[in-house]
């Protein structure tokens, strides 16, 4: 896909946020156009005719059954994720606009429609699918094989949407969560951040998660700061170390971080309660004043 037709854009899954590409008008967009229109006044119910009631006909079943048959989910989200995929190859964005807006009220059952696109040969095809999946979270399991097949996809792109998805369900793999670790440290911002917000999502805090995580808290981006703060935050006691570190983004130059870093230090330290705010203390001491 070229570079003009993506925007890279976060959506929270669980407590994470998903990487994704879109064409044309982002989903952040088209939700607030769509909120933005006001539903219509209901109109006034046309009187009958009392003076010529209608002479209602029985319709033969048979002719009923042909008319509307109920349509196969799989087949519709099928066919809407094909014209997704050709509308960001052509850079049609009304055509992906209401593409993904079908595919958005299937829910769940674009599942098996999107697994033969997360097994296929097409790049494009496996960034939409596994795109579209990480938004469903949990939901999405049925495809965790698939996805985990992913993890060493070459577009980092899907690496980071498959192992996000796959830290979203039950005892998700530790390949997933080497997968993560090692693109926090990948140079573009928006994936980095992706994957630090996944991490926070491990029910139990590995080693080497928490260290990676905890390195970005040093970032120049204040907005990968805030990332790692909040993510060591729901790590639980296995991120207690890095409360010292924490400490000192209390006096960040953001107020977003800040507030990450004290909302991380409450959760990680029960000595410090919804009234207390932590002061710096590198010492490793617990300090907690009054507010």
């Amino acid at each position: 896909m070229e570079d003009s037709m993506r925007r890279w854009i976060k959506f929270a899954v669980g407590a994470g946020a998903v990487w994704t590409a879109g064409c044309g008008t982002s989903t952040t967009e088209t939700s607030s156009a769509s909120s933005a229109n006001a539903t219509p006044a209901p109109t006034k119910p046309a009187k009958l005719n009392v003076a010529e009631p209608a002479v209602l006909q029985p319709v033969p079943a048979s002719s009923l059954a042909g008319e509307n048959p109920p349509s196969d989910p799989t087949v519709t989200a099928r066919a809407a994720f094909q014209r997704l995929v050709v509308a960001a190859e052509n850079g049609r964005p009304d055509d992906w606009t209401a593409a993904e807006e079908e595919l958005k009220q299937l829910g769940a059952a674009i599942v098996p429609a999107l697994i033969p696109a997360l097994e296929g040969d097409q790049p494009l095809a496996r960034e939409m699918a596994v795109m579209f999946l990480a938004q469903l979270g949990p939901e999405a399991a049925p495809a965790a094989a698939a996805l985990e097949n992913l993890l060493n996809d070459p577009s980092p792109f899907v690496q980071v949407n498959a192992a996000s998805l796959l830290t979203t369900l039950e005892d998700p793999p530790s390949a997933a969560v080497a997968t993560l670790v090692a693109l926090t440290q990948h140079p573009e911002n928006n994936l980095k951040i992706t994957a630090i917000h996944a991490l926070g999502n491990v029910p139990t805090a590995e080693t080497g998660a928490v260290a990676a995580v905890a390195q970005c808290l040093s970032h120049e981006d204040s907005v990968v700061r805030e990332a790692a703060a909040s993510s060591l935050g729901r790590m639980g006691r296995g991120a207690q170390s890095t409360i010292p570190k924490l400490r000192m983004l209390l006096t960040d130059s953001d107020p977003a971080v800040k507030d990450a870093a004290l909302f991380a230090i409450r959760q990680l330290d029960p000595a410090i309660t919804d009234g207390d705010t932590p002061t710096i203390n590198t010492g490793g001491q617990q300090d907690a004043t009054p507010k």
